[in-house]
């Protein structure tokens, strides 16, 4: 991100490709902060299991 912020204030050779490539890194920051999905769907799924059992595996 830095160096992408130092060539848009500096110079005039920002590509659309840079741009979405900050974009990509931004949004994946973004995400390990902020999501919690995984956090969630974890605590779900324990609370499935612990409520209903877990199943024995099915055989093949």
């Amino acid at each position: 991100m830095k160096w992408i912020g130092n060539d848009a204030s500096h110079e005039d050779s920002l590509s659309v490709a840079d741009v979405l490539d900050g974009v990509e890194l931004l949004e994946h920051a973004l995400r390990l902060l902020y999501d919690t999905r995984p956090v969630v769907l974890k605590e779900r799924a324990t609370r499935i299991n612990k409520q209903r059992g877990t199943r024995p595996p099915a055989a093949i």
